[in-house]
């Protein structure tokens, strides 16, 4: 199964994983959180993504889904990728991306298989100004959903 990696600043990986017990229970394979503290230090981070990428490719490779562009985390990973062939990273991290990516691993056997063009996608269709949209189907524009 493809492993999935959170990183993040602060405790957001640990929320959006425990979020994800919602739509797919207690009990999520292949699905692991680091988060960057403040004292903590990058190299040792750096390593313990290393270990945990390596733990959770199975051989399906693995996606790692980044907080933010150019923090740390991402930073770090770009060290990584240039060694390693098996991942994907994906910054801007959002619950609607890491469901959608739980949902389509449980079909899809290896990494490649992954549409990361259709993710992004997702993820950039669950950001809304809600108060537009709202004002928009009021005045008779659109459907709200």
């Amino acid at each position: 199964m493809i492993g999935v990696l959170l990183l993040s600043h602060g405790l957001m990986a640990e929320g959006m994983l425990d979020s994800c017990k919602l739509f797919f229970g207690e009990d999520i394979p292949s699905l692991k959180a680091l988060c960057f503290k403040d004292g903590d230090e990058a190299s040792v981070f750096k390593q313990d993504i290393e270990k945990s990428i390596n733990e959770l490719d199975d051989g399906s490779g693995v996606v790692v889904l980044c907080d933010l562009f150019g923090g740390t985390p991402s930073n770090l990973c770009v060290q990584i990728l240039t060694e390693a062939k098996n991942i994907k990273v994906i910054t801007g991290m959002n619950l609607g991306v890491l469901i959608e990516i739980l949902g389509a691993r449980l079909s899809i056997e290896k990494i490649d298989g992954l549409n990361i063009e259709e993710i992004l996608k997702v993820g950039q269709n669950n950001m809304v100004d809600l108060s537009v949209s709202m004002n928009s189907t009021q005045s008779g524009e659109e459907d709200f959903f």
